[in-house]
């Protein structure tokens, strides 16, 4: 029986040693699940349980990575104890301010104090962009002591260490999917606990009780060997189905070279996705197979390089033509990711130096330059590659030549909502509101000027529902293929009726708006905020509406789906 439940044993030892080593960063990802588990679904009309405990939580969870960093590196002897503490004393409160910055701007600071604060989009680009390169960077160097500690070259620790992720992911499945039976025997044999909603309540605690620490135990003990399964896996069928993968891509290059086609766009996403797969496959790979195969899994890499050629000529093409775009940019960056990449493996192919590892601080320095380095920060470069279209198109206005309205049309899009605060500011204070307005009319496109269709989405929080006065709360969600909006039938998500709403004066405003072509997001929300009766009995409160329909002769209503919550 102990042979049987060897393996038991050993998970057991393991998770031990892993909350001794990582106490603090386990303690508080602990305290900030507890705190999520009391807030549950946020519905409450307390102010506590509203704001107080998800800015504690954020905070709480936005803490771990850096207070984890911290425990890798006093497990890591690289170091003196002096610079150690050094090293401490810098860590926790950067990670403190920014992820109370953070947390302030996306809990405390509410959407009706926004609204006052002139700069308060960039407020919230800032938090964001500056959060995640924490994050990144944060986990990424916990990643990188982690593996150093474990002594084994980079590729065999990523094979090990995935390995350790799915057995921890393993023990957590199964814990879960018994715990949850339990409740759900619990739920329909003794007493209902929809009410108190007892179910989600235990799964969000297992995630700070048993998936935190399981996965600091997959990625941290990596001291077994591979098994016979786990290296069949890793090294032979992955990447059998890799080289297929390249095969198919060779034939499809081939094609383009003797049709003299260019590739199609779904090339580009293809490749990455490809290359994301293929990145953890070889290095895997290379972990752990024999000896007699880690030459060809070696050279399998530099099968992926002309496939960067293809990837550069479906960015060029659009590029070339519209300009950079948010998704564009992102596509260039990846390319310079993968660029960076080879060359790093040249130098590790070629070389006795084994300098795999670099490739955390590739993505660490890739996060930055993308998102806050300035000049080269997606923003940025999505505005000084947009602006000169606009620009042309009035040069060439004020000079009475002709300049499709089409291009500056859709770089003024372009800017507008994926330039950020700084697009909005540039286009603020360069050109006057008769110009802008000009500009919101659209393409002067013909087809683009008829086409009359319009899709309206509007959304809110309901963090807190006052339901003292009533008996029953029912879960609205239904979809209407109907215009007549002054008697909609509202379903529970079940079929279950529940009773007709008058929604012509908010579907009329919402309408209104999406025909001045106003797209204010808080607008939508203060329409869609205010309570609907309900016929015969209750309040309809809603959170989310989506509407479709065309401008024709008059406003035609196509479809309407709605969700939110009735109280009866």
């Amino acid at each position: 029986m102990r042979v049987k439940f060897k393996w038991i044993e050993e998970i057991k030892v393991k998770f031990v040693d892993v909350v001794k080593e990582y106490l603090f960063s386990i303690a508080i990802f602990l305290v900030a699940t507890v705190l999520w588990t009391i807030q549950g679904d946020g519905i409450s009309n307390s102010y506590i349980i509203k704001t107080i405990i998800p800015f504690l939580k954020l905070l709480l969870y936005g803490i771990v990575p850096g207070v984890l960093l911290c425990e890798t590196i006093y497990h890591y002897h690289g170091y003196f104890e002096k610079k150690k503490t050094i090293i401490y004393a810098v860590i926790i409160p950067v990670s403190v301010v920014i992820t109370y910055y953070y947390a302030w701007v996306n809990v405390l600071l509410e959407s009706s104090l926004k609204e006052n604060i002139e700069n308060a989009e960039l407020l919230t680009e800032t938090a964001f962009d500056i959060f995640v390169c924490y994050l990144v960077t944060a986990v990424g160097l916990s990643v990188y002591f982690i593996y150093k500690r474990s002594g084994e070259c980079f590729e065999t620790y990523v094979a090990k260490a995935f390995c350790g992720m799915m057995k921890a992911l393993l023990v957590y499945g199964i814990i879960d999917l018994g715990i949850l039976l339990v409740l759900l025997i619990f739920d329909a044999l003794i007493i209902e606990t929809s009410s108190i909603d007892l179910i989600m309540r235990c799964e969000i605690m297992l995630v700070g009780l048993v998936a935190y620490p399981c996965s600091l135990m997959g990625i941290s003990k990596t001291e077994n060997d591979f098994s016979k399964f786990s290296k069949i896996v890793l090294a032979y069928i992955f990447t059998g189905l890799l080289a297929i993968a390249f095969f198919i891509i060779y034939l499809y290059i081939f094609k383009i070279v003797f049709t003299w086609q260019f590739p199609k766009n779904q090339v580009f996403s293809i490749l990455t996705a490809l290359f994301l797969f293929g990145i953890v496959i070889w290095t895997m790979a290379s972990g752990c197979c024999q000896e007699r195969f880690l030459k060809p899994i070696r050279i399998m890499p530099f099968l992926f390089i002309p496939f960067i050629v293809l990837q550069i000529m479906c960015l060029y093409m659009r590029v070339a033509d519209y300009g950079f775009t948010r998704s564009r940019y992102f596509g260039l960056a990846f390319i310079v990711f993968e660029i960076l990449y080879f060359a790093m493996y040249c130098i590790d192919f070629f070389s006795a130096e084994d300098i795999t590892f670099s490739l955390i601080f590739i993505i660490i320095a890739m996060t930055f330059i993308v998102l806050v380095v300035p000049f080269t920060n997606y923003k940025s470069v999505v505005l000084m590659s947009q602006k000169h279209r606009l620009e042309k198109y009035f040069a060439a206005i004020s000079k009475g030549e002709d300049f499709e309205k089409n291009v500056a049309f859709e770089a003024y899009k372009t800017i507008r909502w994926e330039s950020g605060y700084v697009g909005n500011k540039y286009l603020e204070d360069n050109y006057s509101k008769e110009q802008l307005e000009e500009l919101k009319n659209g393409s002067e496109n013909e087809y683009d000027n008829k086409s009359d269709n319009f899709y309206i989405y509007a959304y809110r929080d309901v963090d807190s529902l006052d339901v003292e006065e009533y008996k029953e709360i029912c879960f609205v969600d239904c979809f209407i293929s109907s215009d007549k909006t002054n008697q909609v039938q509202l379903e529970t998500t079940s079929g279950d009726y529940v009773g007709t709403a008058d929604l012509s004066e908010i579907i009329d405003k919402l309408v209104d708006l999406e025909e001045a072509d106003i797209n204010d997001d808080n607008r939508k929300r203060e329409i869609i905020s205010q309570n609907v009766k309900v016929n015969p009995k209750g309040n309809f409160i809603i959170t989310e509406v989506k509407v479709t329909g065309e401008f024709d002769a008059g406003t035609m209503i196509n479809s309407i789906d709605i969700k939110g919550y009735v109280l009866r």
